[in-house]
């Protein structure tokens, strides 16, 4: 799907707004989904400006979204978990014991569950919950086996050391609902995984299953699901993807891999004046394409502080050439 206009952007923020008021049983998620919508209707358009007490140079930030459905937040957060996803999955395709295959696995639901209608979030809670049991058969720290209820439980007395990293996509074109997810498993026959989704789901028995060929290869296959909008050209489909999937998470990780995917903490960038680490005070909010010349990004100079270890020097105003923004100090 093709970046989104400002027009397009205004039609599903409006859309996005109406399925808030009409949302009658959790009143704290549509006021939530309501500010979404308004987010997402100026991404970037706006900043906030910031002004330092000492010199009163001014810096703006960019204000964005952070939505599901918004293709650049996308790619943000794709830089920003890409380097964490990658160690993981090496661990997976390095570390291998004997009988042990790191694979691309790919579970759907039939669409009869569906009737005709779009998947709404019952449908992906339901999914979930399929996964899970079928994760902790195949792919959990511990051997699972089906009890006489038809559930699956786990015996902690048969180690497995398996795991799993997961996520969903929903097809809004032809009402299609997958999960597809990396595993690192012993080697199981097909049959019997088909076997197994069947009896968890009761109408469902396609499982795809291939080898993972590199890092490269498995970041790409995963990452795609959580970093782009829904391939479809209804405005209405993508308000109503956004209010389906909001508040669930974008990566599900089980067995091994359960709570490896934790961002690190990083030392937090010090916001302060990048040129003489004054208080920076809210200035107001300006439109971004209608900053000044000498109004420079702030995180961008913050990031170059920390990179020299020194603060920069501020830019300076000629007669003839006008603002003069210099970066770096001087070689001495």
């Amino acid at each position: 799907m093709e970046a989104l206009t400002k027009q397009e952007r205004e039609i599903v923020s409006a859309r996005m707004r109406t399925i808030a008021c009409e949302c009658q049983t959790d009143d704290r998620r549509a006021w939530r989904f309501k500010h979404e919508a308004d987010r997402f209707e100026k991404c970037g358009e706006e900043s906030l400006l910031l002004e330092c007490q000492a010199d009163q140079q001014r810096f703006a930030t960019a204000i964005k979204c952070r939505s599901r459905i918004c293709d650049d937040c996308g790619r943000a957060y794709f830089g920003s978990i890409v380097e964490r996803f990658q160690e993981v999955v090496k661990v997976m395709m390095v570390n291998k014991r004997k009988g042990y295959y790191c694979g691309l696995l790919t579970l759907t639901v039939t669409t009869d569950r569906f009737a005709g209608r779009m998947p709404d979030r019952a449908d992906i809670a339901r999914l979930y919950r399929e996964s899970t049991a079928f994760m902790r058969l195949f792919c959990g720290r511990y051997a699972g086996t089906f009890t006489k209820s038809g559930k699956v439980r786990e015996d902690r007395k048969r180690w497995r050391g398996a795991g799993s990293i997961s996520t969903i996509e929903v097809g809004q074109d032809n009402n299609n609902l997958h999960l597809h997810a990396v595993v690192y498993m012993p080697y199981t026959p097909l049959s019997i995984m088909r076997d197994a989704w069947k009896r968890i789901t009761g109408d469902s028995y396609r499982v795809g299953l291939e080898r993972a060929r590199s890092v490269k290869n498995v970041t790409r296959y995963i990452l795609k699901y959580i970093t782009k909008p829904p391939e479809t050209d209804s405005f209405d489909h993508l308000a109503q993807y956004a209010w389906m999937i909001k508040g669930t998470r974008r990566l599900r990780s089980s067995g091994m891999f359960y709570n490896h995917l934790v961002m690190p903490k990083k030392k937090k960038l010090r916001c302060c004046c990048p040129y003489c680490s004054g208080r920076l005070v809210p200035a107001g909010i300006a439109l971004t394409a209608g900053l000044d010349q000498c109004v420079r990004r702030l995180w961008e100079l913050l990031r170059q502080v920390e990179t020299i270890g020194r603060n920069l020097l501020p830019p300076t105003y000629h007669a003839s050439l006008g603002w003069v923004n210099w970066q770096l100090p001087a070689q001495v």
